[in-house]
């Protein structure tokens, strides 16, 4: 159970004690700290004794409050005494320090609902209960005396708006940063009021917006500035948030006439937070009036702390809200209100606004590539970068043993893939200027892959430095290059098939081996090979390598142990159509290459294509409106293929491709069917023309001596570049023995 006088302690301080007591509390101090509890509560009841004889309200309310706390631990009736107490206290206190107590009270009461929520709600409502058992009260009753005490606590609003907070600063939390001088007592309580019933069950259900609701001229006026707010009547407004708003139209129209300007815009920003935090429905487009609200009060507030106060918040809203097309400058604003807080910050503003600027600057790269590749051809990676100028390639090459790949390529953590790498040496290193960006958003672009022979590769990309270390950007892609591809899988017999065909041409592949940990054989005519896999191998994943001429392709499959269990339940076919295209992202305007493969797996768990049947394809852009609609035939392997031309002015975006209707319908068999989704990017990006290329540097030189470097520079086409100005830099590194 949730101990109610424990949280209390997160409000009131007890570090600075009055200098007449200053003895007994150190006493008090020392034995809680030994864990001797009943020793600091019979300490603890000395001092309240002590006070209650002076009529010294401040210790007397302190002392009530570790002694509670105490008693709610060495005691059965802990809680009963708790709230006896307070009632027998409060006569004997002046008007505020009753304010006080009464909030106590409140406070107490709440949490302890709270925590008993469950078995609370399950009583009967009634209106007539002993008035001290609230051990047996239903809901009803809890809730009418919590917001009686709240109410109690804010009854004499005169004298309250009249109390300096700092009368208490025994009782309340100090803040470097806060003139409690110039606070009034009505102002904490009330916030404390305004605490509760943000929390409340009725202002969860009946306070907030509608999701379906609009910005009004009504909400502007509550997010305006104060003269606006106080002439705003809440009536319209649901219980809850209507008296919400009536405690913020009390405590700032004080502050305004009595001229206190650091607390009449730390209040402003605290109204404003609730409304965006708590009064708006998520789902309310209420960002814009948001932005509007604190760049009017950047603007206006004086109070330094304050203003810093709204640059952050202000910040924080440009940095969530920043978007490319919509709101390009919007990290670049948050950045120069950073910069203006970090140039005269108080507290902790420091820490935030470098928290704001770090996560708008900080550097991002990642690498999106075929994980299965032709040999001896340039392919392409689709970069995702941020902060970036330049991008340095490194290419891994590792054994032909798929264990050992999968041991390399199990880690994916930048640090990790640094520690394995540290340990080899690239067979190929590379790279690329990258298009420039200065906005702060995240751009992808097509890098091209030199091209590579057959075998298990590792391409390592490294954001602006050469060095691998563990604080630069990584972005890495596995990478097989080969000619071979492989269909598998195990039936309901627990036998692996095994399928090999020319990646390129389509066609099976006969006498390829096929090895397994344990059986080795040779495809036949078809490409095919079967294996009976034993049953007490409980593998969930069987891998295997295929082997033809100098190719070599690692593959693996899924195996169901417990599918031969299954074996004489009758199978349905199975009907699949994957569909992929030529690049991963394209310009508008440019051509897009595609092709799909319809196959099915019958009774007997052979895959097959079909042939003569029509496949609708649909494009849509990203905001899945259609743009192109196709429908093709299928061959005798199965495929159809097709191009079209993205508008030029259309959106950019993630785009998709997809068969959108079922070819196999028409066998009523085919229950299970799938049809895969291709995805491609349309950005407006750079596609780099050319590349420069140098020859190693083989001499050793000493200092003052001239070195000869030898370059190439080579357009994409394959043509050499001439008569182009060079510009190039010189970069010193200092490497220490």
């Amino acid at each position: 159970m949730r101990n109610p006088i424990l949280l209390l302690f997160l409000v009131f301080s007890f570090q600075t004690f009055g200098q007449r007591y200053e003895k007994d509390w150190g006493k008090v101090t020392a034995l809680e700290a030994k864990g001797q509890l009943k020793s600091a509560n019979e300490a603890v009841t000395k001092i309240f004794r002590k006070a209650n004889r002076r009529k010294e309200d401040t210790e007397i309310v302190k002392a009530f409050l570790f002694q509670s706390k105490y008693s709610l631990v060495l005691e059965e009736e802990s809680q009963r005494n708790f709230f006896r107490n307070l009632n027998e206290i409060l006569p004997k206190t002046n008007k505020e320090t009753q304010a006080i107590l009464h909030f106590i009270y409140a406070k107490s009461l709440a949490d302890y609902y709270r925590s008993n929520s469950y078995f609370i709600e399950q009583r009967t409502d009634t209106d007539t209960l002993a008035e001290n058992d609230f051990k047996t009260w239903p809901k009803n009753i809890f809730l009418q005396t919590i917001t009686q005490h709240f109410e109690q606590s804010l009854a004499d609003e005169n004298l309250l708006q009249n109390t300096p907070l700092s009368n208490y600063e025994a009782l309340i939390t100090k803040n470097q940063n806060f003139n409690h001088n110039t606070r009034t007592l009505f102002d904490f309580l009330a916030s404390q009021y305004i605490r509760y019933v943000t929390t409340s069950d009725d202002f969860y259900r009946n306070g907030k917006t509608s999701p379906n609701d609009a910005v009004t001229e009504f909400h502007k006026k509550l997010a305006s500035e104060t003269p606006v707010f106080l002439a705003t009547n809440t009536d319209s407004l649901s219980k809850a948030p209507k008296k919400i708003f009536s405690l913020y139209q009390k405590i700032e129209k004080h502050y305004q006439q009595t001229n206190t300007l650091f607390w009449l815009e730390n209040t402003m920003l605290e109204r404003l937070s609730f409304i965006f935090n708590e009064f708006f429905n998520e789902d309310n487009d209420f960002e814009a009036l948001q932005i509007v609200s604190l760049e009017n009060c950047v603007t206006n507030f004086k109070e330094r702390y304050c203003n810093n106060e709204a640059k952050l918040l202000l910040a924080e809203q440009y940095q969530q809200n920043a978007a490319k097309i919509t709101h390009p400058d919007y990290y670049k604003k948050a950045l120069r209100l950073t910069d203006d807080v970090l140039s005269n910050p108080i507290g902790n503003q420091t820490n935030r606004a470098k928290k704001i600027q770090f996560s708008i600057t900080a550097k991002s790269l990642s690498v999106t590539q075929n994980q299965t590749v032709l040999p001896n051809r340039i392919n392409r990676a689709l970069l995702q970068y941020r902060n970036l100028d330049k991008v340095y390639g490194s290419i891994y090459k590792f054994d032909n043993d798929f264990k050992d790949f999968d041991d390399y390529y199990e880690p994916k953590t930048d640090s990790l893939i640094v520690d394995v790498l540290k340990k080899k040496k690239p067979v190929l290193q590379f790279e690329r200027t990258l298009p420039k960006q200065d906005d702060y958003f995240f751009s992808s672009t097509e890098i091209l892959i030199p091209e590579l022979k057959n075998g298990t590769y590792l391409i390592v990309f490294r954001g602006d430095t050469n060095e691998l270390t563990y604080e630069s950007p990584i972005g890495h892609t596995e990478v097989r290059v080969t000619n071979l591809a492989a269909e598998s899988f195990v039936d309901l017999e627990a036998r692996q098939h095994v399928q090999v065909f020319d990646r390129t041409t389509g066609k099976p592949i006969q006498n390829a081996e096929v090895i397994f940990s344990s059986f080795k054989a040779k495809t036949d005519a078809d490409g095919k090979v079967v294996y009976q896999l034993n049953n007490e191998n409980h593998q969930s994943q069987i891998n295997f390598k295929c082997v033809y001429e100098k190719d070599t392709l690692y593959q693996h499959t899924a195996y169901d142990y417990y599918a031969h269990l299954r074996k004489n339940r009758k199978l349905k076919k199975a009907g699949q159509v994957s569909i992929l295209t030529d690049r991963s992202i394209y310009r508008p305007g440019q051509k897009v290459y595609f092709k799909a493969i319809a196959v099915y797996r019958d009774e007997e768990e052979k895959i097959k294509v079909i042939a003569d049947r029509e496949l609708k394809i649909e494009i849509r852009n990203t905001n899945s409106e259609k743009i192109q609609e196709f429908s093709l035939k299928t061959n005798e392997f199965g495929s159809v293929s097709g191009e079209f031309v993205l508008p030029k002015n259309g959106l950019a975006g993630n785009y998709t491709i997809q068969v959108v209707n079922n070819p196999f319908q028409p066998e009523n068999y085919y229950e299970r069917y799938h049809a895969d989704l291709a995805y491609f990017n349309v950005e407006e990006y750079k596609r780099p023309k050319f590349e420069i290329t140098f020859s190693p540097v083989t001499s050793s030189y000493s200092v003052n001596q001239n070195i000869m470097v030898k370059g190439n520079a080579k357009a994409l086409t394959g043509s050499n570049i001439s008569e182009a100005k060079v510009v190039y830099r010189v970069v010193r590194n200092t490497q220490y023995a």
